[in-house]
């Protein structure tokens, strides 16, 4: 159940956005230039994210590759 209410809610949202992008008008507008700095913030606030993210998973991710390599070998596990 929770699976087709979650399948229909996905279908509406990309009908609507589809919608949207058809009926979309095109806007001529100027761009400030404080909004260049701004997006050029979120850019490097989301690298260091990523950067901390793969860091503080970086043994769970290490763990999964060296099982999958252990399975398409089919040796025995070896401790790093």
């Amino acid at each position: 159940m929770v699976k087709r209410v979650g399948s229909l809610g996905l279908s509406v949202i990309l009908a609507a956005g589809f919608s949207f992008w058809i009926n979309a008008k095109l806007a001529h507008a100027y761009i400030y230039v404080g909004s260049i700095t701004f997006f050029l913030q979120i850019f490097v606030a989301s690298a260091f994210a990523a950067l901390f993210m793969l860091k503080a998973f970086w043994q769970r991710i290490l763990g999964h590759i060296s099982r999958f390599i252990v399975m398409a070998r089919g040796t025995k596990k070896t401790t790093l």
